[in-house]
């Protein structure tokens, strides 16, 4: 599992990215044209240096990052070993730890929601206010930030869009990304005024039964493992399979 989980977000990202630069410890991310946007432009760790590898992994993000003139320092790592042995020393000097569950569909069969009727496919045009209204909840988020996650989310190549509408406004959405029958359900957002309303629910469901019914072998979500929707992916059906860790300081 972890090989194929690791291959659609290697598409992904180069589907999205200015360009891949190969690296030492794995290879280098680079969207300087997006540069606010942290997603596109990081470190992949796939081998880690054994000898003070806070150190070493700091100055290389310093020199790749901090060379093409970004602001921020993100390491990326799948590998759950390897991750765990650099956070320590990696936190030593500032950085933050995120760990993010790698949660597989272990549901059985298609879902269903009782506000299945309420999701629909839609385009990048149709979610372009959604994204901008969502990318402004962002901590710290300016005008030039919003900007560039919404054209972030433009630059996306996802196999399916879909979305939920309320009061007559699209307000729930997420993102599929498929590769090689293994489909990625991403960027799950409800706006704030109509959370709890079972949408959420409905837009994964739906998008996790286009998945099964395309004939994806697997189908998985992230989460971060100290927030809430880990809990709410579980209920529906989804189970902690493995682990990414993803390191971050500002500049």
């Amino acid at each position: 599992m972890a090989a194929r989980v690791s291959a659609l977000r290697r598409h992904v990202v180069a589907a999205a990215a200015d360009r891949v630069d190969p690296g030492r410890w794995g290879d280098t991310v680079l969207t300087p044209t997006l540069g606010r946007v942290w997603d596109l432009n990081f470190l992949r760790l796939e081998r880690g240096p054994r000898v003070a590898p806070g150190r070493r992994l700091d100055a290389e993000a310093e020199r790749r990052l901090g060379g093409a003139g970004l602001g921020h320092r993100k390491v990326v790592c799948e590998h759950p070993a390897l991750g765990l042995r650099v956070a320590g020393p990696l936190e030593a000097l500032g950085w933050r730890t995120d760990t993010l569950a790698v949660m597989r569909w272990t549901g059985g069969g298609p879902p269903t929601s009782p506000r299945d009727d309420a999701v629909a496919p839609a385009s990048f045009a149709d979610l372009e206010g959604v994204y901008r209204d969502t990318a402004r909840l962002a901590p710290g988020a300016d005008a030039q930030t919003v900007s560039q996650l919404v054209a972030e989310a433009e630059r996306a190549q996802p196999a399916l869009r879909l979305a939920a509408r309320a009061d007559g406004e699209l307000v729930s959405f997420c993102r599929v990304f498929s590769h090689d029958g293994t489909a990625e359900i991403d960027d799950v957002g409800t706006l704030p005024t109509h959370r709890r309303r079972g949408l959420a629910r409905a837009v994964v469901a739906t998008a996790v039964r286009w998945a099964l019914e395309s004939g994806h072998e697997l189908v998985f979500l992230r989460a971060d493992e100290r927030d809430w929707p880990r809990d709410f992916y579980a209920r529906m059906g989804f189970a902690a399979a493995s682990r990414h860790y993803e390191f971050r300081r500002s500049s």
